[in-house]
């Protein structure tokens, strides 16, 4: 009997560009609301699969990774575009602008970044590390353009939404 494995999809996002990312959100992430336990971002507040983020999320600056599996990026998505609090959001994305989720996200945010840069991702439930074969957006919403500078070695901010 083969065993059966669930796949979530998740892909935790690499220091450099959490890092990259706190600089644009001020310096650090206060809300994470899908993370692993371990709270691999270093947010003040972060939720889990097994303790879910409430609806709204509190307010503060927020990352978010969302799992990358069918109709979870647009969930996500709407979540992190109408929230009440209009704190400075990052929200990060594979590259594929046939979904419905690019759509969505190119009407809701105020910028993208193309990150141009390899982005080596580690899949939990495939306990490496991978690369998404068309690369990653970034897309934000509330964040001050001078700060998006800081994804200048990285990627490209490709325009104003």
């Amino acid at each position: 009997m083969t065993k059966k494995t669930k796949t979530t999809n998740i892909r935790l996002t690499p220091e450099w560009l959490l890092a990259l990312a706190r600089e644009a959100l001020g310096g650090s992430i206060d809300i994470d609301p899908c993370t692993e336990p371990e709270n691999p971002t270093g947010a003040t507040i972060w939720y889990t699969e097994r303790e879910p983020a409430p609806d709204p999320w509190p307010p503060g600056t927020v990352w978010c990774n969302p799992p990358w599996g069918a109709g979870e990026i647009i969930r996500w998505a709407r979540k992190a575009m109408t929230r009440p609090h209009q704190d400075p959001l990052v929200f990060m994305t594979p590259t594929d602008s046939r979904t419905e989720w690019f759509k969505y996200l190119k009407r809701e945010a105020d910028y993208l970044i193309l990150i141009t840069r390899s982005v080596r991702c580690y899949a939990p439930e495939l306990e490496r590390e991978v690369e998404p074969s068309r690369g990653v957006y970034l897309w934000t919403k509330g964040v001050a353009p001078e700060k998006l500078a800081c994804f200048r070695d990285a990627g490209h901010v490709v325009c104003r939404l």
